[in-house]
């Protein structure tokens, strides 16, 4: 079961799915913290998910959400109509 759930895991990160594979790397420390790929496979998944959002924190991808979402409502002539 452990070598399935780091092969998971390696796949997803593979193929950039960075937030299956830090699941699954996490379930699989959960069931055996002594080994090291997983912690390594969880380190590595983190920065990729860090890295991909540009290091913005989770408030400034909401704030920047807010205001998208402010725009669209409130300021449709930006080229974002609301249909009703």
């Amino acid at each position: 079961m452990m070598q399935g759930l780091l092969m998971k895991a390696e796949a997803y990160y593979q193929m950039m799915q960075f937030e299956y594979a830090l699941m699954f790397y996490h379930r699989g420390n959960k069931i055996r913290p002594e080994v090291q790929a997983f912690r390594l496979g969880i380190q590595k998944s983190r920065e990729a998910i860090e890295n991909s959002i540009g290091g913005k924190t989770l408030n400034d991808i909401v704030h920047d959400a807010r205001t998208w979402i402010f725009k669209a409502i409130f300021q449709p002539s930006l080229g974002h109509p609301i249909a009703c």
